[in-house]
């Protein structure tokens, strides 16, 4: 074979040409596609995400207010106790940030 006939072989052709472009679009296409089905579901699990979160904050809020419900009713029925309670704490803070 000659020096001619190998680099007619190695040039590509008109259609060897036209088929990398198809392929190229073809591979342009699946890539598009396959970013936007990320994106779907990228954006499904965040909102996933921010529901458990919402939730999360809900029952953290409730249980907060049935806590403070029933501190509200402890110091109604006991109140003597619960000044002699908060003293004693509040002395041991004291001690606590003077003994620094």
């Amino acid at each position: 074979m000659t020096d001619d006939q190998k680099r007619d072989l190695d040039r590509p052709t008109p259609s060897t040409t036209e088929q990398l472009k198809e392929q190229a679009g073809v591979v342009r296409e699946d890539l598009g596609q396959l970013g936007r089905l990320a994106k779907d579901a990228t954006r499904e699990k965040l909102g996933d995400a921010k529901e458990k979160a919402a939730d999360y904050y809900d029952k953290g809020r409730i249980k907060a207010e049935q806590l403070e419900e029933q501190l509200v009713d402890h110091i109604r029925k006991k109140p003597l106790q619960s000044v002699l309670i908060a003293a004693g704490i509040g002395a041991l803070f004291g001690l606590l940030i003077t003994r620094r």
